[in-house]
């Protein structure tokens, strides 16, 4: 079968990743055109395309046209979730695929393939938007800059199951922000909707436990690599170093000269 098209609204996509049904032609020349009912469809499944439907079918070109297997979806990226993601280092490898990916109307990405193929793109991006929304969070100059502001856009923009971890996250942002209405809208949504948490201090007391954390890790990055079992190096190391530098000079110029007479007795001074 040829895939000719697919069925979605594209109304608000344009800061967004997600899956499409397909709509096909089982060959060629083949007048009729059928959709998938659904994401998780089968050829049995297929069925012809109404008229009232034609809202939400988008075609392909002619030369747009591939041939699709059984149970493939259509992925859809909006013009905007895409120029983020090549804008973001955490997801460079992500950001190549989507660069392959063929144009339709409206500056959107699209390619075809199977639902766990999806998947796993889907979750390298979310693991990689994860680690950088985390990093750019307590980063003053990303956090000033708007970087952190992008980073969650597309964060968001991934269609992710909500979970504690997801809820957190957006929560976390929107701590960090100061944004109470949006935070405490967030909050809400994870216990009533999603019932994620159990009340509002369960939820209050995750956050906190998550930027306490994840605090400290920026800590521990910034903080000097030391060698634990010497922490620091002996003064003798640091005079010895100094008493061969000033021999070395003083073999080349072949003479003592009082400055160096005088910068030898202070290394020696130091190391007693």
């Amino acid at each position: 079968m040829e895939l000719v098209g697919f069925v979605a609204d594209l109304a608000g996509i344009d800061g967004q990743i997600f899956e499409a049904a397909p709509s096909v032609v089982l060959t060629p020349d083949a007048r009729e055109t059928l959709v998938a009912p659904g994401l998780g469809w089968a050829p049995e499944s297929l069925v012809p395309l109404a008229g009232g439907a034609n809202d939400y079918v988008h075609f392909l070109g002619a030369r747009d046209r591939v041939e699709l297997a059984p149970g493939e979806t259509v992925w859809l990226a909006g013009e905007s979730f895409v120029a983020g993601v090549r804008h973001c280092a955490a997801v460079l490898e992500q950001a190549y695929e989507l660069r392959a990916w063929s144009t339709a109307s409206r500056g959107i990405r699209w390619a075809k393939g199977t639902r766990q193929e999806f998947h796993d793109l889907v979750h390298g991006l979310a693991v990689g938007l994860q680690g950088a929304l985390h990093r750019s969070l307590f980063d003053s100059l990303e956090m000033s800059h708007g970087d952190a502001d992008t980073i969650y856009a597309l964060y968001t923009g991934l269609p992710l199951k909500p979970t504690r971890a997801s809820m957190l996250n957006r929560g976390l942002y929107f701590a960090e922000r100061r944004d109470r209405y949006s935070y405490e809208f967030v909050r809400s949504e994870a216990i009533i909707v999603h019932q994620l948490f159990a009340s509002e201090f369960e939820f209050d007391q995750a956050v906190d436990e998550l930027r306490v954390w994840l605090r400290g890790q920026r800590l521990a990055e910034q903080a000097p690599v030391r060698d634990a079992e010497k922490p620091f190096a002996p003064r003798r190391d640091y005079s010895e170093a100094m008493r061969l530098f000033i021999e070395r000079v003083l073999a080349s110029e072949q003479t003592r000269s009082p400055r160096v007479a005088d910068f030898t007795e202070r290394a020696r001074m130091y190391d007693r």
